[in-house]
């Protein structure tokens, strides 16, 4: 006999916010440490842990600041291409202000010589300048992208035409060539130039599946099809009469009359 084994299950890990930071936070530190320690040895010169650490705050930086850029991004509406070079530029600017602003300050107040500005500067713009264009753009770009993929609404695709039988006969219509629909519950009838179906629907399951901007419900028992409609009369009473390209009318109540203008007078 055969056994099967189960496949190997690794556990998922779950990690918050806070501890994500941590660990970014030492991954960071420790290959900053590492290359320090790796260049004085292969230099020959002396290694200073306190130094070290101090200058790498250069690299512990990009994670506060590809959050702000994330987070400034996403109050912005609409985005192009201007915007995000200058979303990365101001970042990075802000980047190496924080650095040498750090540095100087620290090293003034704990080591026995404080680097200036412009040795912190100097330091920092080769060090960082190509790997901060490439962090910051693909961070603003991977954001604006995630951002349009979130908002852009899923695309409905309407029906073009209806399956109608009649006595055991089945016509396919197309939704072009319908003029309006009335309700006759249970039923609702479909008005072609050529004749009129009965289907079995409501009204407010077949506005669902039709195209808002050519069907229109102007009254509580009608639809009709906007690009049918050659003119429309006023009663004087608020409430108007729609004539179809058939000749027939439909009327239109004023409780519709706000969204049929709005198709109709454009």
């Amino acid at each position: 006999m055969t056994s099967h084994k189960s496949p190997l299950k690794l556990p998922v890990i779950h990690l918050k916010k806070h501890q994500i930071f941590t660990i970014a936070l030492g991954v960071i530190i420790f290959l900053g440490l590492t290359k320090d320690l790796l260049h004085a040895y292969l230099k020959g010169y002396s290694f200073y842990f306190s130094e070290s650490i101090l200058f790498n705050v250069l690299w512990v930086l990009y994670i506060p600041y590809t959050a702000l850029q994330a987070h400034q991004l996403k109050k912005v509406k609409r985005h192009h291409i201007g915007f995000l070079f200058l979303s990365a530029f101001l970042c990075y600017a802000l980047h190496l202000l924080s650095f040498t602003s750090i540095v100087f300050l620290f090293s003034k107040a704990f080591f026995s010589q404080a680097y200036s500005f412009a040795s912190s500067f100097s330091y920092a713009l080769p060090e960082s300048l190509i790997l901060s264009c490439v962090i910051y753009l693909t961070n603003g770009f991977l954001h604006i992208n995630r951002r349009q993929d979130i908002q852009a609404p899923p695309s409905k695709e309407y029906i073009t035409s209806l399956s109608v039988t009649n006595h055991g006969h089945t016509e396919l219509i197309h939704t072009e060539h319908i003029l309006y629909v009335l309700s006759k519950t249970p039923y609702i009838s479909i008005i072609t130039p050529s004749k009129t179906h009965i289907y079995n629907s409501s009204l407010r399951a077949l506005l669902a599946k039709v195209d808002p901007s050519i069907f229109i419900q102007i009254h509580k028992t009608s639809i009709i099809n906007i690009k049918q409609v050659t003119s429309c009369k006023s009663r004087k009473n608020g409430d108007y009469d729609v004539q179809m390209s058939n000749g027939d009318i439909v009327r239109l109540s004023r409780n519709y009359s706000t969204s049929f203008k709005k198709l109709f007078f454009t």
